[in-house]
């Protein structure tokens, strides 16, 4: 009987002694066991297996881990949690260099094509998986003359994206041209300052762009007469990074002073003359005779020369005859009380039996202080820098 009972005490204390298997465990997407007979038969007691996500997936609840495992007890049952793996990678995405192109002669744009590389880590885990590409441009592309952006970006099934951008630069090393361009202009004035007009040019560029057109003279300005004035034309494209320059677009204006009518000097005289600056016609005139001879009507003290190209008298104290040619000189000159050789012999009368340079020298002095004197308006030559010798002018 004691060994019946003892018998049966040593089988309950073996039965309770025993460790029962944990079942086989399950597969968990996208998780790789570290030991696959974990999902193949049942484990032991104290078994550990773990999984690990593939590369770049991490656990959901954890993004900083990509390992889970379990643990075998002697109960039966697996402790640990279940994780799901993740993809929180982004694809691969690379964009070309910059892409620089000369354009074509003539043409506006160019075609440009490209290639961007992408790749994701789970093309190798899921074969559902796939990137997907967008692009501001779709190659090719036309694009115009200048520099262009194009932005791309590469997003995976789970939505991780990556972007990237580049620049496509289309050159422009054609200048531009003009269809016309202003002849040259030749003009008598008849005023100080002329106003001068001309057709603007017909410019264009490749890029079909208008061009900017910069001049150095305006058209419809009014210019100093006279004098000669080039206009320049400087045209220039939008070209990048720095514009295409014509500058062969230019043309000359020339402004003429009307010239009053030339006549001879006094026979038996000579007439002197006060040159301008430009273009050395007559500004305004002064007639003389030799000692022994009269004029055959009496002049005027000046003989002005105006923007009009008219002779016009000036006589301020005497009363002369304005006609034109202006008067000889003559011996047999009736004679009469001239105001002139009475009021001015030192100025309309020279000696004439000196050598011609002396005859040249006596009446070019008499005349700049004529000119000079109180008896002619300032407006004239009073100011000596703007009465040089070297623009006076004796014709006999």
């Amino acid at each position: 009987m004691i060994a019946v009972v003892l018998f049966a005490l040593a089988f309950q204390l073996g039965t309770s002694a025993v460790k029962a298997d944990c079942p086989k465990l399950p597969s968990f997407q996208w998780a790789t066991p570290k030991n696959i007979d974990c999902i193949n038969e049942t484990s032991p007691v104290n078994r550990k297996c773990g999984f690990s996500c593939p590369h770049g997936y991490f656990l959901e609840d954890d993004p900083n881990r990509a390992y889970f495992q379990f643990v075998c007890q002697s109960s039966g049952s697996w402790s640990g949690e279940t994780h799901n793996c993740v993809d929180m990678w982004p694809p691969y995405l690379r964009c070309p260099d910059d892409i620089s192109i000369i354009a074509k002669k003539g043409s506006p744009a160019e075609v440009v094509s490209w290639k961007v590389d992408t790749n994701d880590n789970s093309l190798s885990v899921d074969s559902n998986a796939k990137v997907t590409v967008h692009s501001s441009h779709v190659s090719p592309h036309n694009f115009t003359i200048g520099r262009h952006e194009v932005y791309v970006s590469a997003t995976d099934t789970a939505g991780n994206s990556r972007r990237c951008q580049f620049s496509i630069i289309i050159r422009d090393t054609e200048i531009p041209t003009c269809s016309f361009c202003p002849s040259d202009i030749v003009k008598e004035a008849k005023r100080p300052m002329e106003r001068v007009s001309w057709d603007r040019p017909i410019c264009s560029d490749n890029s079909h762009l208008p061009v900017k057109v910069s001049v150095n003279y305006q058209n419809g300005q009014n210019f100093p007469v006279p004098g000669k004035y080039k206009v320049q034309y400087i045209v220039e494209d939008f070209a990048y990074p720095k514009p295409n320059r014509y500058t062969g677009c230019s043309f000359t204006i020339t402004l003429k002073r009307a010239i009053c009518p030339k006549y001879h000097p006094p026979k038996n005289g000579a007439l002197v003359c006060l040159n301008r600056d430009a273009d050395w016609s007559p500004s305004f005139c002064q007639v003389a005779c030799k000692n022994g001879t009269d004029f055959v009507f009496l002049p005027p003290m000046l003989y002005v020369c105006p923007y009009s190209g008219q002779w016009i008298p000036f006589s301020h104290f005497v009363q002369s005859n304005p006609q034109l040619p202006w008067p000889d000189c003559a011996s047999n000159a009736a004679p009469r009380p001239s105001l002139l050789k009475t009021s001015f012999p030192s100025v309309f009368f020279y000696n004439g039996n000196q050598t011609p340079s002396d005859v040249v020298s006596e009446i070019r002095n008499k005349f700049l202080d004529f000119v000079r004197s109180p008896n002619v308006p300032p407006f004239y030559c009073q100011l000596n820098y703007t009465c040089p010798p070297d623009k006076v002018h004796v014709y006999m």
